[in-house]
């Protein structure tokens, strides 16, 4: 009978211990919210291609096997990076973009703080206009949380209508865009996404130019 309270005891702190991080209120504290203003440029995109680590639960955890199309890449020192192209689309003049994402598993990721994230290099462009360089970093724990309750649940669960990714980076860095001859030079970006079924999904970035310099006295 020792061995069966035993086990029962420990199944009963496994659970607790699962319920508590799945509702751990930490995470909230490094999101960063949608940009506002006038001069905000909200765009759309969509995955072309991509190579490297998977995204998700058991990616994230370091468990194989991943789907075909989504193998991490070949050379060991590669297998926390996963890079991604992405055509843009929602601009004003329906102007088509292309952007390269590279993102690399962060060092400081942790469970119980709530931390599953990537840290981020985007190359943003469109045709005859200079592009830009972004560095960010994306934090996927509500969406991965969310994810590990549809599969306790055995049945897909969407909690909310729009999971915030954009956070701050390792070291509390913000995100910031380096583009030399754009007025978005020293701006800001942030990222979301609105689930959907599979490929229904919609991807959103947010690029905002930074604030004017007050007036001289």
């Amino acid at each position: 009978m020792r061995w069966i309270a035993a086990f029962a005891g420990l199944l009963t702190g496994l659970v607790i211990a699962v319920v508590a991080l799945l509702l751990n209120p930490v995470p909230h504290r490094g999101l960063l919210q949608p940009l506002s203003g006038d001069d905000v440029l909200t765009l759309r995109y969509q995955q072309v291609n991509s190579r490297g680590f998977d995204p998700s639960l058991p990616a994230f955890l370091g468990r194989p096997p991943y789907p075909e199309d989504r193998m991490p890449l070949p050379d060991p020192a590669l297998r926390h990076l996963r890079t991604t192209m992405l055509v843009l689309t929602g601009r004003e003049d329906g102007r088509l973009g292309l952007a390269v994402r590279t993102s690399a598993l962060a060092r400081d990721n942790s469970l119980l703080q709530g931390r599953l994230a990537t840290e981020e290099h985007w190359l943003l462009g469109w045709p005859g206009e200079p592009g830009m360089v972004a560095t960010a970093s994306s934090n996927h724990w509500f969406m991965l949380r969310d994810e590990l309750w549809s599969r306790l649940h055995g049945s897909g669960v969407v909690l909310y209508p729009r999971y915030l990714l954009s956070s701050l980076g390792s070291g509390r860095t913000l995100p910031e865009i380096a583009a030399a001859g754009s007025p978005f030079a020293g701006g800001t970006l942030r990222e979301w996404v609105e689930p959907g079924q599979g490929r229904a999904s919609h991807w959103v970035i947010q690029l905002q130019p930074p604030a004017p310099p007050p007036p001289a006295p």
